[in-house]
């Protein structure tokens, strides 16, 4: 009974460092999210079940560098960056890039909320948008209150997202063999090799970085001590593989149901709605409520998160804060533009993924190579294989944004 006791106790300081990750985890369960593993389910079916796995881990290193640059410097990527900088214009330039990025994020995010509270409650798209973005604002005013509160709230809707998503797939329709064999890393098509661009484009995303090192930093501050740095370093492992091991099953569970409720040569439109509709038809009433709830706390959770972002990026670069409320309102406004005139919110979501392709290398290349130096690191400096692997991991992640961005762009010319 006491060792039981004296091994409870010994778990709560690990526990308490738990959260960061958990936060800006919540960034790979956006709407985006929902659009394009539905449409690569629906499209493909399990063939590409591997892009999911692999992007996974590629998006699990990228988010341990930056909680690792935090606990190293006790400092976000934004606020070391913009000492690095040596000219107003430089800083100047990268929070404009940095800014469009995450309100464009931001915009989908609100859009997502907007669709789900349309088909639970016929409400206009619009109306939507405003009621998503106003609950969002509440969600962020409270991190500035209390901090344990703002990650208890966001943790809580990833967990709703994660239980509607499960509770939506039906494994008894799943053929086990066809899903192992999506296992197997092959592109059959032009068509596969543009989605599995866009799922990789979209797994790294720019704000998530941001959001993550300067989550780490709040909760630690600068931590000095050697032993207690590397201490910090373990718990965030935990932490970053309990965020992406989460992330990473539900973008799984969301392509099956792709996979799943959309026969194959379907034609389909929005694949979120037709996703609602055929949940409802063919499999249950609740799974189907289930994933549009899940869909609704993935608007609110992801964009509370883009909104920090988007604060720590202005408050670094520029020195300068606005009202959230001003900053919500900001949003608001594009989001019910595009409500009012686009006939497939999905495809929204889906180009808002291109977006993000321009700021992926500002915040990937400053972010290895800063935890590569010795000088800002110390004892938690980047090993030469992780140095190695996080160059071909850039490599490969800013190659593919730039694929899938030439090529959406060319078949939106043509």
């Amino acid at each position: 009974m006491t060792t039981g006791t004296s091994k409870t106790a010994s778990l709560r300081p690990t526990l308490g460092k738990l959260g960061p990750a958990l936060v800006a985890g919540v960034a790979y369960l956006d709407p985006g999210n929902f659009a394009s593993n539905l449409a690569s389910g629906a499209l493909f079916k399990f063939s590409l079940v591997w892009v999911v796995l692999l992007a996974n881990a590629a998006a699990w290193f990228v988010q341990y560098l930056a909680a690792k640059l935090a606990i190293g410097t006790g400092e976000s990527l934004t606020g070391l960056l913009s000492g690095q900088f040596k000219t107003r214009a430089a800083r100047l330039t990268f929070w404009l890039q940095a800014e469009v990025v995450i309100l464009a994020t931001e915009i989908a995010e609100v859009i997502g909320g907007a669709v789900a509270l349309n088909i639970l409650f016929g409400l206009p798209l619009g109306a939507g948008a405003v009621i998503t973005a106003l609950i969002s604002m509440v969600i962020l005013t409270s991190q500035g209150k209390t901090r344990g509160f703002f990650t208890a709230l966001i943790i809580a809707l990833t967990v709703v997202t994660s239980a509607g998503i499960i509770a939506a797939v039906n494994f008894g329709l799943i053929d086990v063999s066809l899903l192992a064999s999506g296992l197997v890393p092959r592109i059959q098509s032009q068509a596969a090799l543009l989605v599995t661009l866009g799922m990789f484009g979209a797994t790294v995303m720019p704000h998530a970085i941001y959001s993550h090192s300067a989550f780490v930093r709040d909760k630690f501050g600068r931590v000095t001590n050697p032993s207690a740095r590397k201490s910090l370093l373990r718990i965030t492992r935990i932490d970053v593989t309990l965020a992406l091991g989460i992330a990473g099953f539900v973008n799984l569970c969301l392509l099956l149901i792709g996979a799943t409720v959309f026969k194959t040569g379907a034609n389909y439109t929005d694949p979120i709605y037709e996703t609602f509709h055929r949940l409802y038809e063919s499999v249950s009433p609740i799974l189907a409520v289930m994933f549009a709830l899940a869909l609704l706390a993935s608007g609110l959770a992801s964009s509370a998160v883009g909104a920090y972002a988007g604060g720590e990026v202005m408050g670094s670069m520029i020195n300068r804060q606005i009202s959230p409320w001003i900053r919500r309102a900001i949003t608001i406004v594009p989001a019910v533009g595009i409500m009012l005139f686009t006939t497939s919110p999905t495809s929204v979501l889906l180009l808002s993924q291109v977006l993000l392709s321009f700021g992926l290398p500002f915040a990937l290349i400053p972010l290895v190579y800063l935890t590569s130096q010795k000088k800002l690191m110390a004892e938690l400096v980047n090993r030469k294989r992780t140095v190695i692997l996080g160059v071909l991991i850039t490599a490969a992640l800013i190659a593919l944004n730039l694929k899938f961005l030439i090529d959406t762009l060319g078949a939106l010319a043509g």
